[in-house]
């Protein structure tokens, strides 16, 4: 089952329980700018990813340029090192690695607040059943 019919089929037994399903939204706010090469780089190595690997991503991520236009002129080309480039294909995985370490933690919580959460890259979703909107709140 895809993750939208998983929150539906939730929102769904919920209801059917005669509960209130309530839904938080969360989008990570410039998610692949703020990835930090050497964090990404420990975490890998730390889940133990190959070293080839590992090395292709740090150069994936190094010697990177920008140049800001604005109205047709072009600014002074400016070293990037932090974050992945928006629009690759690779990016999204590299994100997911890099907030790899706190899936335990949230899944933590879940469980405490009976919770269930989906994800897709930066956008997060998690579903809570309670009495009324206030349980809900509450949890």
């Amino acid at each position: 089952m895809d993750a939208v019919g998983s929150l539906m089929r939730r929102v769904e037994e919920a209801w059917g329980r005669g509960n209130t399903a309530a839904v938080m939204f969360m989008d990570v706010n410039g998610a692949f700018p703020h990835v930090a090469k050497g964090n990404l780089i420990k975490r890998m190595e730390e889940m133990g990813f190959e070293v080839d690997l590992v090395r292709w991503v740090e150069s994936f991520m190094g010697d990177r340029k920008v140049i800001m236009s604005m109205d047709g002129k072009e600014g002074d080309s400016m070293d990037v090192d932090t974050g992945v480039p928006q629009g690759s294909l690779v990016s999204p995985v590299h994100f997911v690695i890099y907030l790899s370490g706190l899936f335990g933690q949230v899944e933590e919580k879940e469980k405490e607040c009976g919770s269930e959460g989906i994800s897709f890259v930066d956008d997060v979703a998690w579903v809570e059943e309670g009495e009324d909107v206030g349980e809900c709140t509450q949890r």
